[in-house]
C-alpha cells in the first residue's frame, strides 16, 4: 500500500471524535492523531507556522499559517492551511488539521457524504 493509499483511506472510528459546535455536532481527528497518523504513514516531517495575527473573526480572533512539508512517495509535497481560534495553540492545532487534510489525512470527514476518493483510486488502481 502507497503512503497516498493510506492517507486517503478512512479514519479509523475509533479515532475520530465529535464537538458541539452550537450547530450540530462536528466530527475531528484530534491533534494528537493527526500529529501520530502524519509520522506513522509519511515518517518525519516538516511543520511551521506564521506568527499569530487578528482573523478579524470576533469568535476565533488568533489566527495563524501552517507550511506541512512532507514526502508521500518519494513526493516532496508542501501544503499549508490557516488555523483560528481564541488562543495560538489551538490556531496552530487547527492550522496543521487543515494541512494533513490537502495531503489526504482525515478528508473525509470534511468531504462527509461526498467523499469518493479512496474507492475511485482503488477502482482506477485495478484497471492497471
Amino acid at each position: 500500500m502507497t503512503q497516498l493509499e493510506r492517507l486517503i483511506a478512512r479514519t479509523p472510528e475509533s479515532m475520530v471524535e465529535s464537538v458541539d459546535k452550537g450547530f450540530g455536532d462536528v466530527d475531528y481527528i484530534p491533534h494528537y492523531h493527526i500529529a501520530q497518523l502524519l509520522l506513522y504513514i509519511t515518517g518525519p516531517f516538516n511543520w511551521s507556522v506564521s506568527e499569530p495575527f487578528d482573523s478579524g473573526d470576533a469568535k476565533e480572533p488568533v489566527a495563524v499559517i501552517g507550511t506541512l512539508l512532507v514526502t508521500i512517495d518519494d513526493k516532496e509535497v508542501m501544503v499549508e492551511g490557516i488555523g483560528s481560534d481564541r488562543d495560538a495553540k489551538k490556531a496552530e492545532s487547527d492550522a496543521m488539521k487543515r494541512c494533513a487534510m490537502k495531503i489526504g489525512l482525515g478528508l473525509e470527514l470534511w468531504a462527509q457524504k461526498g467523499y469518493w476518493l479512496d474507492t475511485q483510486y482503488k477502482k482506477d488502481k485495478e484497471k492497471t
